[in-house]
């Protein structure tokens, strides 16, 4: 059984399916996002099967900066279910742990301008009982697949962001349910400068209702249902929340062992299980990965540190340059990637209008060309200064006799530095309207 939320191809084979024939044999159901398996590990003399699964929800699927909160049916941007299964391989113990991520479940948009990071953008005060309506809906359809919600938080609570935290709080008050549970965690105060130790902080906080409401627990591990989900999100959902969803994951894993008996007490996978604490973090860093490339079109930032459990230089370099490439995707090539999606899901009716959006609404090209540009101006001219200063200072130290060498270079490079910025100026003042925007459903950037 398949359910709808998670089908992909089902918009594309429901004409097939009405038309009053057996098409199961012709009809695999469809699912994006990912699936790491390893089998037959040893686990302290036990044979186990590890699995970790991502289910990316069809509602409101997107590309980073063109989809972004919710819409009025309450489904939410980037939503994705993560499932945690450990099986033992005679098939006497099954234990399931599922998480999900989601964006900020009201109404609020990103829409790129050229800027690095665009600011944030929120419906008019007058259709704020929309945004709450959203909310509410979207609470309640995940109250009905998981009855209690923790909802963490991860986003700064200064600067921009923190018009983000004090939305979602504002609309968890409004809500008012007593099975939603509400955690504000700064992920970068609290754990900027290497400090990942202070996720402890956060697991204090979570882990009496992670143990309350258990995981899915069958045979050897006991006979329990998982009765709550801790849903976490950042701006993105992407990088800090696959942090913090793979220490939450690592700490209910060791949990379920002890249940077992192949750890004790307080042992952790990594004192006890030496062989599996790598592969275990690989498995979470490549899953991270994976649900970072459909929604922002590259690996996920702070791999590093999912992997190996630091931050180290060389990670570092690889978050550089990660944040170039989603710049340069999210400006000049989402608006057709996410076109293409809302025309696979169905989002966007072919046969509702007879003229075709691509020719009525076209965008500039020129964007990214312009952007080039003055990068390469300016490169070329911060070169050209560069190498110039050895002349320029031997002429200073020479005082009296004048400048007589061949400044054409310098000047050269004064000139290009000059283009850049006129360039960087003409981006910003038309960025709006030369980046890529998507053509069939631009009215879902801002459902209001």
């Amino acid at each position: 059984r398949q359910e709808r939320s998670f089908l992909w191809n089902y918009h594309l084979s429901k004409k097939i399916s009405a038309a009053g024939v057996d098409a199961k044999p012709f009809l695999v159901p469809v699912m994006a996002g990912s699936i790491k398996q390893r089998l037959g590990l040893d686990f302290n003399g036990s044979t186990v099967a590890f699995t970790l699964v991502a289910r990316r929800d069809t509602g409101r699927v997107g590309t980073r900066y063109w989809r972004r909160g919710a819409d009025e049916s309450g489904a939410v941007a980037n939503y994705v279910e993560t499932e945690q299964i450990l099986a033992l391989s005679d098939g006497s113990g099954l234990a399931s742990f599922v998480q999900c991520r989601g964006s900020i479940p009201i109404f609020w948009s990103q829409a790129p301008n050229i800027k690095y990071k665009p600011g944030f953008m929120f419906p008019p005060v007058e259709k704020n009982h929309l945004s709450q309506l959203a909310f509410d809906r979207h609470i309640t359809s995940l109250m009905e697949r998981f009855n209690k919600i923790y909802a963490i938080n991860l986003v700064d609570q200064t600067r921009s962001e923190r018009h983000l935290e004090k939305a979602y709080r504002d609309a968890v008050k409004r809500n008012g349910h007593a099975d939603l549970a509400y955690y504000a965690f700064d992920f970068h105060k609290e754990c900027g400068h290497m400090r990942y130790s202070r996720l402890s902080k956060l697991w204090g906080e979570v882990r009496p209702f992670v143990f309350e409401h258990s995981w899915y627990a069958l045979g050897v591990f006991g006979d329990s249902k998982q009765t709550g989900v801790v849903r976490t999100n950042c701006v993105d959902c992407l990088d800090r929340t696959n942090v913090v969803q793979a220490y939450i994951a690592r700490k209910v894993l060791e949990k379920q062992l002890v249940g077992l008996g192949i750890l004790r007490g307080n042992q952790t996978i990594e004192q006890n299980l030496p062989e599996f604490e790598p592969l275990y973090r690989f498995m979470w860093g490549d899953h991270g990965d994976d649900i970072s490339c459909h929604y922002s079109g590259t690996d996920a930032l702070k791999r590093d540190f999912v992997r190996t459990g630091k931050r180290t230089k060389k990670g570092m370099l690889g978050d550089l340059k990660n944040s170039g490439m989603r710049y340069w995707l999210n400006n000049y090539y989402d608006g057709v990637r996410q076109d293409a999606l809302d025309l696979f899901l169905g989002h966007y009716d072919v046969s509702s209008e007879p003229e075709s959006p691509f020719q009525r609404g076209k965008t500039s090209k020129n964007g990214k060309w312009l952007f080039l540009s003055a990068l390469f101006s300016l490169l070329g001219g911060v070169i050209r200064i560069i190498r110039n200063v050895p002349k320029i200072s031997s002429a200073l130290l020479k005082r009296g006799n004048g400048f007589s060498d061949d400044y054409s270079d310098l000047v050269h490079g004064f000139i290009l530095v000059t283009l850049a910025g006129s360039l960087a100026f003409y981006l910003k003042l038309q960025g709006k309207k030369l980046v890529e925007r998507p053509q069939l459903r631009f009215d879902q950037v801002m459902p209001w």
